[in-house]
């Protein structure tokens, strides 16, 4: 939609003059401002909008803020409503949204519910209270645009308001708010005008000089309808018999409202009658619009003139440039269009989209093109920017418009085709797509220019698929294939097919081609505009960087990455929380805790906001990790507990399944717990002699433990032996430094001395140009005596006192808990702290004290304050130090 239009959307509507005084109407709406919502629901012509523009206006002087969207049908859609939700709401403060919209235009999108979460985080953000107003919501149909709604509502800042105009009730749960006092109603019964508001009204519209049986009879017939009112106004200027007409006049809505309009239309010139049935197939119009779809040119002068005589018109800006006529008028305008001229139709709809197109704005066009039923036309459009569409995942919208069009012309435009074989695989539509794809190719002229382009967009789908089903030779074969087919222009698609070709490279463990591929896709991903496979990229390429290794060039890759996922507001975005635990680790094995913190925390918090379950579950698990170091073992095992459920929806099994072994294996150990350890190492049928790959040595290492833990220290050295050496064919040197300190501890345990420290020399020779710190004194005890043998002998003895000086650091976990609070919690704060390190949400909470939600909220910032902490996280660990909870 062109930002014109999108003005339009956004623009609160003005009004001209106040014809009636409503002060009973809008001191109910401020005394609904403490509630979350208002719902303003009323058949049409009963003035919802002119009243909540009235409200507006009157409210300018203080400090609250408002921003509106007017709803029509195309935003029955969730990606295209709730885009235009954050551009209403970013009028109050920029930046807003941006996760939101990051998290939208994924190429497949996270839960709704994660979406809405960054929302409404982005939304606490706002200093001053607001109000947004949602318009027309009765043509709202979608139920995820009702359940995103819902959870908005359930989780609204207390500094926010939502108002809700409609004709009818949306399903939101409007008896739960009512029962609790959180919902504001005014209906029909309300708005209507009394008989002194409508005295006021037809004096002022009509000029006559009525009587008060006369305004009571016209108030009884119309029973306060407004918009009968005004029509029966403007009807009397045109009667000689205003008592007669008004003794005649009788009848339901409808038939008041048919027989008025009628009225008032047959009173207008021809030339009028004409502009008002052409342009009523338009949902808002400017001038030049107008003059395109009527072929004249006085449409602005037209539009103004109409405004002037009230005939139904709505300006939409402050300029006076962009209409649209009261819903209740054009529908009668289409109404007659449809029943005097329908082979007009077409035409009509052809040239609003000529102009939209000629104006840059397609979607728009798309719309009038498709009314026209001239399917030709929308697929030329739609094969301009399908692949645009694609890229900013408004992929939804895509598929719905494809969905419009016949199968025979799909298949006779092959981009169109391909396209679709795009959004079916990325919303995970596989069923027939197989078959689409041949018939995608099978279809392709001998001839067509874009051959070799569109032949390369069909091996990417193809080895996507195939990279999904573990087919690795032919993944590899197909991407190939699709890297010499695809134009160097074509960047995005490109950093897909060398991103694809990374993940097989690691999957056939070629870590060396995988770390240039990736480095293709981070660098093609960001000169096309693709986030979402260069940040990825980027961060696995940093994983791969430091399992050879080199920690430092890691830690560039992920700031690299970081910078990518940060918005221009200066948030970073929920995709980012790859970057922040990759940063997380490395500070952790250098040993800053107090940095590995604040990224490990960002970390958890942004992937609980992104949804994907691999990331989240790294995270979960690199937090365990670093609240298992610092004494908080009931953090670390629900952190853990956490990353347990959430690997359920892993859609890369095998990798987290051992990821999450490992970390239970050295969990059950650290605690003295070997048993369990051994329960899950028969679990997942590891064997001193089973089959090792790069995906699973991390799991087959910590069972190595397990194994020195049960006294097999010969088993334990044979499968370190081959861990060894594959680690050393792959030249992975993290694994290799770890491998060499286990072996060591086996040879110290054999009482074998000498092999130990000549193994934990090579161990501290590898590892010191880099500064590992954890992996050397996670280890514990025994591993303290090797290190201080090592340096009485002179071995790495500058990195070795570093090392011993690390392992009896002065905690500053126990350091902080030791200060007192400067001002104690109250027994509330306490009994909320409670609640807090159990789990629930500030509206669980909120339902089990029988509270506002915002007191909640209220009460959890003094918590922060006090215990001088700033998240949820944070907060328990601190109180827990302190045995307040």
């Amino acid at each position: 939609m062109s930002a014109s239009v999108l003005m339009t959307k956004l623009h609160i509507p003005v009004v001209s003059r106040k014809l009636v005084s409503r002060s009973r109407l809008l001191a109910q709406l401020a005394d609904g401002l403490i509630r979350p919502l208002t719902l303003v629901s009323a058949p049409p012509g009963f003035g919802k909008t002119t009243l909540l523009a009235e409200w507006i206006s009157d409210s300018a002087t203080s400090n609250l803020q408002f921003c509106w969207l007017s709803l029509d049908n195309d935003d029955n859609e969730l990606t295209r409503f709730l885009t235009y939700v954050i551009a209403a709401l970013a009028t109050l403060k920029h930046g807003i949204g941006d996760a939101a919209l990051i998290l939208l235009q994924a190429p497949q999108p996270p839960p709704l519910k994660t979406i809405v979460t960054a929302l409404i985080n982005d939304l606490e953000s706002i200093p001053v209270p607001y109000t947004l107003v949602l318009d027309d919501y009765h043509v709202i149909t979608t139920p995820p645009i009702h359940e995103a709604i819902s959870y908005l509502l359930d989780h609204l800042p207390p500094q926010m308001h939502l108002v809700i105009l409609t004709r009818a009730d949306p399903p939101l749960p409007l008896a739960r708010l009512r029962a609790r006092n959180q919902l504001v109603e005014l209906r029909a019964s309300d708005l209507r005008f009394t008989q002194d508001e409508a005295s006021d009204f037809l004096r002022q519209v009509t000029g006559l000089n009525l009587s008060a049986g006369e305004i009571a009879t016209l108030e009884a017939r119309t029973e306060g309808w407004i918009a009968g009112l005004q029509i029966a106004a403007l009807s009397m200027r045109s009667q000689n018999d205003v008592a007669g007409f008004i003794k005649a006049f009788t009848g339901s809505n409808r038939f008041i409202l048919d027989y008025l309009a009628e009225e008032v239309f047959h009173h207008q010139s021809q030339a009028i009658q004409d502009f008002l049935v052409q342009t009523s197939i338009l949902d808002r119009f400017t001038g030049p619009l107008c003059d395109a779809i009527t072929e004249q040119t006085d449409g602005a002068q037209t539009l103004e003139s109409l405004e002037r005589i009230n005939l139904f018109i709505v300006s939409l800006d402050n300029q006076r440039c962009w209409y649209r006529y009261h819903h209740l008028f054009a529908d009668l305008l289409r109404a007659r269009l449809r029943r005097d001229a329908p082979q007009r139709v077409p035409d009509l709809h052809r040239r609003a989209a000529r102009w939209f197109e000629s104006q840059d704005d397609v979607f728009e066009a798309l719309k009038h093109w498709f009314a026209a039923r001239d399917f030709a036309q929308a697929v030329r459009v739609l094969e301009t920017i399908g692949l645009g569409m694609l890229e900013r995942g408004v992929v939804p919208q895509l598929l719905g418009w494809i969905k419009q069009i016949p199968a025979e012309h799909i298949h006779a435009h092959s981009w169109l085709n391909i396209y679709h074989c795009w959004a079916m695989l990325l919303t995970g539509q596989f069923g027939g797509l197989v078959e689409r794809l041949a018939a995608a190719e099978h279809e392709l002229p001998d001839r067509d220019p874009d051959r070799q382009s569109k032949l390369g967009h069909i091996a990417t789908i193809r080895a996507y698929v195939a990279l999904m089903s573990e087919d690795l030779p032919r993944t590899f074969q197909l991407a190939r294939q699709a890297r010499e087919l695809l134009p160097p222009d074509e960047r995005s698609i490109r950093s897909v097919v060398a991103f694809i070709l990374g993940s097989a490279n690691v999957r056939a463990e070629n870590l060396t081609d995988a770390e240039i591929c990736y480095a293709d896709a981070a660098r093609l991903g960001e000169q096309g505009g693709n986030v979402h496979i260069a940040l990825p990229a980027l961060c696995i390429l940093a994983d791969l960087r430091a399992t050879r290794g080199g920690l430092h060039q890691a830690l560039q890759a992920f700031q690299d990455a970081l910078r990518l996922g940060t918005a221009e507001s200066g948030h970073p975005l929920p995709i980012a929380s790859r970057a922040f635990v990759g940063i997380g680790n490395l500070h952790l094995e250098w040993n800053d805790l107090v940095s590995a913190e604040r990224h490990l925390e960002k970390s958890v918090e942004l992937s609980a906001l992104w949804g994907n379950a691999d990331t989240q579950m790294y995270c979960n698990l690199a937090l365990a990790r670093l609240r298992q170091l610092q004494g908080n073992q009931n953090d670390s095992l629900r952190l853990l507990e956490e990353a347990r459920q959430i690997a359920r929806f892993s859609t890369m099994t095998i990798p987290a399944q051992a990821l999450l072994a490992a970390f239970q294996m050295r969990v059950s150990l650290a605690n003295g717990d070997w048993k369990s350890a051994v329960q899950v190492a028969e679990q997942r049928g590891l064997r001193h002699d089973g089959e090792l790959g790069y995906v699973t040595e991390i799991e087959y290492t910590a069972y190595a433990r397990v194994l020195i833990a049960q006294g097999d220290v010969a088993a334990a050295d044979a499968l370190l032996e081959r861990l060894y050496q594959k680690a050393e064919a792959g030249n992975r040197r993290e694994r290799m430094i770890e491998i060499l300190i286990l072996r060591a501890l086996v040879f110290q345990a054999q009482g074998d001395m000498s092999q130990a420290l000549t193994t934990l020399g090579n161990a501290l020779t590898l590892a010191e140009p880099e500064g590992y710190v954890r992996v050397f004194i996670d280890e514990g005890a025994p591993m303290i005596e090797l290190l201080r043998r090592a340096g009485s002998r002179g071995i790495t003895p500058r990195y070795v006192t570093q090392l011993l000086s690390a392992a009896t650091p002065k905690s500053e976990t126990k350091e902080r808990a030791a200060q007192p609070l400067i001002e104690p919690l109250s027994e509330r704060e306490i009994e909320i702290l409670g609640f807090i390190a159990a789990g629930l949400s500030n509206q669980a909470i909120a339902t089990k004290l029988v509270v506002a939600v915002g007191t909640v909220k209220a009460h959890t910032a003094s918590i922060y304050r006090k215990l001088d902490v700033a998240s949820r996280t944070q907060a328990v660990a601190r109180a827990r130090d302190l045995n307040l909870i």
